[in-house]
């Protein structure tokens, strides 16, 4: 048995929810990402941003959560913005054409990661698809498929 931490690869989504009035950052491989560096797990985000603020603030974010952004990709598309409205009571998500629509994997994990977290948002285009297969090659131990609907 290893003495060496488990290492999680996040795929997917970073973007900002705006909300009337104000924003947040989120999507759900950024959310799982945050939650296990808090927890003190080493992870690492795979996804892309843009060249604006939007991808600068995501990328200080995580850094300062202690999340390895190395396989943040920029793009010259906008990070991502998903337009939340509550109509009935119920939130409604217009979510944008975005960087992370445009996920490269830019090289290969050097040892399988531990597990690899993944969900259906993130693979709305055949690029994404490709990366992630590429990805989920690296036969990862364990794999969390976050289901959308």
């Amino acid at each position: 048995m290893s003495n060496l931490p488990p290492t999680v690869f996040s795929f997917g989504e970073t973007l900002v929810d705006v909300f009337e009035g104000h924003r947040a950052i989120g999507g759900g491989s950024l959310n799982f990402a945050w939650y296990l560096a808090m927890l003190g797990v080493p992870v690492t985000i795979v996804s892309a941003v843009g060249p604006d603020e939007l991808g600068l603030e995501i990328k200080n974010f995580l850094t300062a959560a202690g999340v390895d952004i190395s396989f943040i990709i920029d793009r010259p598309e906008p990070t991502g913005t998903v337009d939340v409205a509550i109509v009935d009571g119920e939130p409604k998500f217009k979510i944008n054409d975005s960087a992370w629509d445009h996920i490269d994997l830019v090289r290969i994990p050097e040892t399988a990661p531990e597990m690899i977290y993944f969900g259906t948002v993130a693979q709305r285009r055949s690029a994404n698809r490709q990366a992630l297969r590429k990805l989920l090659a690296c036969n990862p131990k364990h794999r969390f498929y976050d289901v959308n609907l």
